[in-house]
């Protein structure tokens, strides 16, 4: 419309400039935004700055390093990420091509929820899935901002202007090579004397941590803690040395969403003590979005919603 030929045919403002803006936005800096792009960071600098001059509004912090967008600038990023989405699906949809959607999640429950679930759509006729793995509130970041078209979190963040559905209630559990194990585990009490295995867990602090300390102190004549890991796939493959005992969600267990068999002879066992710290795993989207893309809509109906 009018409107958009006079934005546009403003002397700075070209599109070139405005995808540079929400390619700082997204990788968090210029310098970033610069080794992606292979553009220098001189030049995006100068792009920004002659974007500001253009629209009369500020839209780097230049006050912290590195330096990010302001709110104007988050939103511009924003109003023209939905704009270039929807012209790619539109010509997408006119010349036959699949659609793009991307999925933001932790690393766990894209290796082990949704590639084992949405791998009947990646045929290469449905559609094409990108994800991203990102922290659950970084999640609902990139999906506020339009980077991504849909989450899957925790539900103790917050959500806005979002729908939002319940996958999954699971616990954390103990996972070790077959045999390594006695039969039955169901408390952690069933674990005293048994001395060739040692614990691994994520490094840190956290709850989940701190519930294995009191466990191990409570009951010294069982596994210890002698590995620690920064994420749970990590622990995962530790467990196939035979000599590891993982602890990790009950997501891994392919029994929870009935998926393929354990990885190499793995397997699961649900522990009274593990069992009940439970966490909730959600999916958001936004709804108007959902319901301009077929493809998102058969995604988000795979988990029944």
């Amino acid at each position: 419309n009018s409107n958009m030929d006079s934005i546009l045919q403003k002397n700075g403002v070209s599109t070139d400039r405005l995808l540079s803006l929400c390619s700082i936005d997204e990788l968090g800096g210029i310098s970033k935004a610069a080794e992606k792009s292979g553009k220098s960071q001189s030049l995006l600098s100068r792009q920004v700055s002659e974007l500001e001059e253009a629209l009369g509004v500020k839209l780097l912090d230049r006050s912290v390093v590195p330096h990010g967008l302001t709110a104007e600038g988050k939103h511009i990023a924003e109003l023209t990420r939905h704009y270039t989405r929807e012209l790619d699906r539109f010509i997408a949809a006119c010349s036959g091509d699949n659609e793009i959607v991307t999925i933001a999640a932790g690393e766990s429950i894209i290796q082990w929820v949704l590639i084992p679930i949405l791998s009947k759509y990646t045929d290469g006729q449905s559609g094409r899935i990108r994800y991203r793995n990102m922290r659950s509130k970084h999640c609902l970041e990139a999906l506020d901002s339009g980077i991504v078209d849909l989450a899957f979190h925790h539900e103790r963040e917050v959500v806005k202007d979002c729908e939002t559905k319940l996958i999954a209630d699971y616990g954390m559990c103990l996972v070790a090579k077959k045999g390594l194990l006695p039969g039955q585990v169901e408390t952690w009490s069933d674990l005293q004397g048994l001395t060739n295995g040692t614990l691994a867990t994520l490094e840190g602090s956290l709850s989940t941590r701190a519930l294995l300390d009191n466990l191990c102190s409570e009951y010294p004549n069982g596994p210890q803690i002698g590995l620690e890991c920064t994420s749970h796939p990590q622990i995962l493959s530790s467990c196939q040395s035979g000599k590891i005992i993982g602890v990790v969600p009950k997501i891994a267990d392919p029994s929870l969403f009935q998926k393929a068999s354990p990885p190499k002879g793995l397997e699961f066992h649900s522990v009274r003590e593990l069992s009940a710290k439970k966490v909730r795993l959600v999916l958001s989207y936004n709804e108007k979005r959902l319901g301009n893309s077929a493809f998102m809509e058969r995604l988000v109906g795979t988990f029944g919603l």
